[in-house]
């Protein structure tokens, strides 16, 4: 699994005729998929419910002399970790996965499916390919060159061939409970990456279908990841052929247990590998060791609680496997960079070399926009290639006038063999900022009523920039328009007259400066509009007199109207606010009773409207009265 992906998708398509599921030893359960099955039988459906625990027999508290009456578990069981995937469907299970060596598996029925040879191996590393070096990182601070599987799994023929019997058939009513135990366990062949060591004997003209060749290289650490998917612990000891008693290895170090790096490696002979378990071993070659073919360096693998093939007719075969050692060639790699350091400065042609040895050709990974790298040339083992770049504003480092994290560009050079292989190297290369001329905007305001006040936080400035991250300053650039004031710190105003219909514009040019250099002008636009009539709304108001039975008393003040009672209230200015010390009464309210008492009246003054009904024998005449009012 790459080293930068966090995220595992697995579709699983089920050709079976039962369910199955998949499941990653040492890794959370998947999700998007359910949680455990529990069923009546191997293969049916799920969904049976668990009965419910009864009370202790004889009542009471639970104890260990008065345990909860036993509960039947055996008509429902769970069958499966996660959910399943039914025949003929595909269903996608989704893991985290962290750095290491995994099994993963059948989640369901795993005393059979498992067994059977539902699983496989699966590994991800905390990095590589690591910068300049062949290696990559299994986990951190451990980097190797080369890896080999060895996937130790077993068979038991018996119990195979009896849930081919029960389980095998393709016609769902023929369906039989099958042989889903492993009490009587018993495999007789053993295999390593699913072959068994099939050799008539130990010598070297004795191949076998386990023998293979590894590529090392003297001085980098190999990693053999060892996983067991048997049901029996099988223990790993290493055993090598030597041309000279003092070289090659004679122990590997091991470095970690299902997927858990350990703190410190341990130096073994050999590895304890229980059912289920993962545990990643190294070993180093010596750089003296010669490891051309007719040397015979050898490797050699076997089970030490023998884990052997009982049918073979010579004793041998089963968990042995023989790794011939041969020399992996050097890679590529990538050296330094000459004709100066790694540092550009804005603007101006930044021109290296790149070299390496051993490299056709000198490629890019990366490179920051327009950079570019020319034809590469080969002297012998070295090889050379020219880069040229001239960065730009946006590319410079600011961190020091900004407050910014500092910027670098991430330079990946590859040297490329001719044979395919290759290997990469970052270098992080800076730009050196250059002062820039800040960039103004133009800028449009609305004037109203005839005045306009903007404060520094809303004015000029505010949308201009400096690249460099410097104060700015205003400066008006030509005339500026009567009645219009404007100051350094971008704030400005107007005083003056308005049009008497439309409106009329004010413009003037201004340019923004850090102090050193200026923007080029910016046009500020200011828009007078005339004045707008306010609207007033119509006004139910009510005024509440004292009654003296079923008349008002007599002799009651006037009652003043305010608040929510202001005439005002629901009146708007689009343009402004209105002059409460403009409101002129233009009609007043007329008699409820013709000709007799004194007449009603309002007055409006500084926002209090104050009414006086008519008056009858200085007692108020109810009634609804009217008037009417102007405002501006």
């Amino acid at each position: 699994m790459p080293e930068n992906d966090g995220v595992l998708n697995v579709t699983l398509l089920n050709a079976l005729n039962v369910p199955t599921s998949i499941v990653i030893a040492g890794q959370a359960l998947p999700s998007g998929v359910g949680g455990a099955v529990f069923a009546l039988d191997v293969v049916g459906p799920g969904g049976c419910t668990l009965p419910t625990p009864q009370a202790p027999t004889a009542g009471g508290q639970i104890s260990v002399s008065n345990p909860p009456a036993a509960i039947d578990n055996t008509a429902c069981r769970m069958r499966s970790f996660v959910g399943e995937t039914d025949p003929g469907q595909s269903r996608t299970y989704t893991f985290a996965v962290k750095p290491g060596t995994y099994l993963y598996q059948s989640g369901t029925h795993p005393q059979v499916q498992v067994q059977m040879g539902l699983y496989g191996a699966l590994r991800k590393d905390t990095a590589g390919p690591l910068s300049g070096s062949p290696a990559r990182e299994a986990y951190a601070g451990v980097p190797y060159a080369s890896e080999q599987v060895l996937l130790f799994s077993e068979v038991d023929v018996a119990q195979h061939n009896q849930v081919a019997a029960t389980l095998g058939s393709a016609t769902p009513s023929s369906w039989q409970a099958g042989h889903n135990t492993t009490l009587n366990y018993a495999p007789s062949v053993f295999m390593i990456n699913g072959k068994v060591f099939d050799a008539v004997g130990l010598q070297d003209s004795d191949t076998s279908s386990t023998d293979f060749s590894l590529n090392v290289l003297p001085g980098e650490r190999t990693i053999l990841r060892m996983l067991n998917a048997g049901l029996t612990s099988r223990v790993p000891v290493i055993n090598t052929k030597r041309a000279a008693a003092t070289d090659m290895i004679s122990h590997w170090s091991v470095l970690s247990e299902d997927g858990r790096p350990y703190p410190a490696p341990r130096a073994q002979y050999s590895v304890f590998l229980a059912a289920g378990k993962t545990s990643d071993v190294a070993f180093i070659v010596p750089r003296n060791v010669d490891l051309n073919p007719a040397s015979g360096r050898t490797l050699s693998i076997f089970d030490r609680r023998f884990g052997t093939d009982a049918s073979a007719a010579t004793g041998l075969g089963g968990a042995v496997t023989r790794i011939a050692l041969t020399e992996g060639q050097t890679p590529p790699s990538v050296g330094g960079i000459t004709g100066g350091g790694l540092v550009a400065t804005q603007g101006v042609l930044y021109t290296r070399t790149l070299n390496a040895t051993g490299a056709a050709t000198i490629t890019l990974d990366q490179a920051p926009a327009g950079l570019t790298i020319g034809p590469t040339v080969v002297a012998g083992e070295t090889s050379s290639a020219v880069i040229n770049w001239t960065p730009v504003d946006a590319q410079a480092d600011k961190s020091a006038t900004c407050g910014t994290a500092a910027l670098r560009h991430a330079l990946v050079v590859r040297a490329n063999a001719a044979d395919g292989r290759s290997t990469n190297r970052t270098f992080n290369l800076s730009v050196t900022d250059v002062n820039d001329p800040p960039v103004a905007a133009n800028d449009n305001y609305v004037v109203t009523h005839g005045v306009l006040n903007v404060a520094a936080a809303q004015g000029v400035l505010a949308n201009d920039r400096d690249p460099e991250c410097n104060p700015l300053t205003a400066a008006v650039s030509g005339t500026l328009p009567a009645n219009v004031t404007f100051n350094a710190d971008g704030s400005l105003g107007y005083s003056g007259p308005q049009p008497a219909t439309g409106s009329a514009t004010y413009s003037f040019a201004y340019t923004a400066s850090d102090g050193a250099l200026s923007s080029a002008p910016a046009t500020v636009t200011l828009t007078v509009l005339a004045n707008q009539p306010p609207v007033a709304a119509n006004d139910n108001l009510t005024a509440t007199y004292v009654r003296c039975g079923a008349l008002p008393c007599a002799n009651q003040p006037p009652v003043a109207l305010t608040g929510s009672r202001d005439p005002l209230f629901n009146d708007r200015d689009a343009d402004g606010s209105l002059n409460p010390a403009s409101v002129v009464i233009v009609t007043q309210p007329t008699r409820r009773i013709a000709a007799i008492g004194t007449a009603p009246s309002v007055s409006y003054v500084a926002g209090v409207l104050t009414f006086t009904p008519q008056l009858v024998q200085n007692r108020p005449v109810p009634g609804a009265y009217s008037f009417t009012y102007r405002v501006s």
